[in-house]
């Protein structure tokens, strides 16, 4: 049997549509409820940009602590290493800027979609936990 490389696989599937990836988060996030006052975990409006050449999702958070910053790297990383697909970190005092994209295919695909979600989730976490 021969190999296949990941580009190979998806073309098909990356030509049936050239629409702009969506993003359902961005989706999700726009009909979220407000938390009530004194809630200790409060929804980030910052979304996910969609960005070309090559097209890859991006997005900044800003940090109020170096503790929470470094606690956010951390779990990223961790994350990151245990799914064994990484995106471009940029720290910039007290802001981290992510970008990722799948590089074989040189666009986003699900594998990204599920990686900006799972950074959401970190970063709301990680909030959270130095919020107490």
């Amino acid at each position: 049997m021969k190999s296949r490389t990941l580009k190979e696989v998806m073309k098909g599937y990356l030509d049936e549509d050239t629409r702009p990836f969506p993003n359902r988060l961005n989706e999700i996030s726009m009909l979220a409820i407000p938390a009530p006052e004194g809630c200790p975990v409060q929804v980030y409006e910052g979304r996910w940009e969609t960005v070309s050449d090559p097209t890859r999702y991006k997005k900044e958070f800003k940090f109020n602590s170096s503790q929470m910053l470094i606690d956010f790297i951390n779990e990223v990383l961790a994350y990151q290493e245990n799914v064994q697909h990484h995106g471009k970190i940029t720290i910039d005092y007290d802001s981290v800027i992510i970008e990722v994209y799948t590089h074989d295919v040189n666009t986003v695909t699900e594998i990204d979609q599920e990686y900006i979600h799972e950074v959401d989730n970190i970063y709301i976490d990680s909030e959270y936990s130095n919020s107490i």
